[in-house]
């Protein structure tokens, strides 16, 4: 179930990234198990060489993603948010070339498992209707909350 329409804090008070190295514009819904957010390839997007920037990106834009359903739950709770670390990428397919100046993207994200510190998701980056990249990440939070972020953002 998603729920679309909730309010969610701006971007910059769920990561702990500043410019320009935050590459996430907003949070636009949330499931019981995961986040979709919102990336805009803009002028200033830090990757861009050309009008265009490597697909590889969207690994990082899972992440940051990751990082935003973690956030929520730290912004929730009245807390700064905590920093958490990308310890692999299990998998990742890409299924176009490169981003291009202009894209709109949505992200979305759900979680594998938890295993406090670690956990798992999966995302995907999608242009208009086109999947661009499906990645499996495994992150760890250093200060071992991953499991209470899931339990809080989902009333757990």
């Amino acid at each position: 179930m998603q729920y679309p329409g909730t309010q969610f804090p701006p971007v910059d008070r769920l990561l702990p990234h500043g410019p320009p190295m935050r590459l996430v514009d907003a949070v636009v819904a949330e499931s019981e198990d995961g986040l979709v957010c919102r990336a805009r390839i803009g002028d200033d997007f830090v990757f861009l060489r050309d009008g265009e920037a490597e697909i590889a990106v969207c690994v990082e834009l899972v992440a940051q993603t990751v990082g935003c359903l973690v956030g929520l739950r730290d912004v929730r709770e009245g807390r700064a948010p905590k920093p958490g670390l990308l310890v692999g990428c299990r998998d990742a397919r890409f299924h176009a070339e490169k981003l291009r100046r202009g894209d709109e993207l949505t992200i979305e994200i759900k979680t594998q498992w938890i295993r406090e510190p670690v956990a798992s998701f999966v995302g995907s980056v999608v242009r208009a209707d086109d999947v661009l990249a499906d990645v499996e990440l495994v992150v760890v939070s250093a200060e071992g909350d991953l499991a209470e972020a899931y339990r809080g953002a989902h009333g757990d």
